[in-house]
Formats: C-alpha cells, structure tokens, sequence
C-alpha cells in the first residue's frame, strides 16, 4: 500500500479530522498530505489536522478548528446564543472562552482561517460551568449551555456592574431579547441559571431582570 493509499484509508475510516501526528506514526509523510490536499482528495479543517475531501461541513469548519486547535476551550457568548436560537444578531467574529494561556489574538489556521474574539478570566469555572459538548462534522465541540450563555450575555453587557468598557461585549437589547426568547423555550430552565448565576456571583443583580419572565415561563407538571 503506498501512502497516498494509507492516509486515505486511516482519514476514510475516521469520523472527522486526524491529528497529524497520527499520520506521521502511521508511517506517511507531510509531503504525502501535501500532494493529496493540493489534489482536491484531503483538507486541512485545523492547523494540523486532516480530513477525507468533504468530510468536514463548510457550515462547521470554523467550530471545528477551535474544538482542535482549543480543545479545552468553549464556543460561548454571541456565538453561542445564536448557536441556540436565543438571538438573530450575527458576531463579526467567532466568540470563545479560552485558557489564560491562550490570550490575545487566535486566527484559526487550516481551511478555517477565521479570527476568534478570546475571552479569558482567572475564574478556572468559565471553561467547565454549564458546558455541554456537540458534535459538529464528526468532533466533539464545547459550547455553553443555554442557561450558562444567557448568564454570560448579562455579565458582558453594561448591565453587570463590574463591567468595563474593555469587557463589554454584548448590548443591552442583545441580553433582552435572549431572556425573553429563553422565557418562550420550554427546554430553557431558569432555576438552572440561578444556580450558574449564583455560581458566577452575579444572581442579585440579574434576578430583578428574570423574576417576571421566570414565572410566566411554562413549568413541568406537579411542579
């Protein structure tokens, strides 16, 4: 079997994308992955890693660069809540939480290339908090939760008072219209978000905003 043969056979036989490490120990060279990508037969979704040609949605190609390229990261704040029918409005930029490790400015390599807006905190319960993982093109991607992006879109909205101009991201009628949209979702649980609220030390101040929607929100039967 040549190689071109063998990195075929290991990407045919994956569900998404394969680190190229894998494909090194498989005995098949860069130069080998380069000629099957200029040929149109592979793709490059993340900077290192490979894919069979198609095998990677268009439509998932920039959340599955951050799942590889960072793993422990999360899809959050507007990407999120768009991510979750919470808001119409469309981020100029992929939205993420990332380790501090990992601040500044990430442009996603491979056949992604898109800029991230990184949000980064000395609170370690920003990358594990209410995230839920989903699979998009055969990866696993960390994305936060409905109740945990609403809880975010109130902390980086000039509404929390601990905002700064450099932290706000969201505008006011962004949060809004995502709480009222939340109110509406028979899957969205308030009690829930109070307790991530609670957990981000920001329940006092966005209880006021919730407590009408709360109780007009369709509750479970024998609740």
């Amino acid at each position: 079997m040549s190689q071109s043969e063998l990195a075929l056979s290991i990407l045919e036989e994956a569900r998404g994308a394969v680190a190229i490490a894998v494909l090194k120990e498989a005995g098949v060279y860069p130069e080998t992955l380069r000629r099957l990508a200029e040929a149109g037969r592979i793709e490059r979704p993340a900077a290192g890693h490979y894919a069979l040609a198609g095998r990677i949605d268009i439509l998932d190609v920039d959340w599955v660069a951050f799942a590889l390229q960072v793993p422990d990261g999360a899809i959050g704040l507007l990407t999120a809540a768009v991510h979750h029918d919470m808001t119409q409005e469309l981020p100029p930029f992929l939205q993420g939480f990332v380790p501090r490790t990992r601040a500044g400015r990430l442009t996603l390599g491979g056949d992604s290339g898109a800029s991230v807006d990184v949000v980064t905190s000395r609170n370690p319960l920003h990358l594990t908090e209410g995230v839920i993982t989903v699979e998009k093109s055969g990866t696993s991607v960390r994305v936060t939760s409905k109740e945990r992006t609403l809880v975010d879109l109130f902390l980086f909205s000039p509404f929390h008072s601990r905002s700064t101009l450099r932290s706000t991201r969201i505008p006011e009628e962004t949060f809004l219209e995502s709480l009222s949209r939340c109110a509406d979702d028979p899957e969205f649980s308030f009690d829930d978000f109070h307790v991530l609220a609670e957990t981000f030390e920001c329940d006092d101040q966005v209880r006021p905003f919730t407590k009408t929607w709360r109780y007009a929100a369709p509750r479970q039967p024998g609740l």
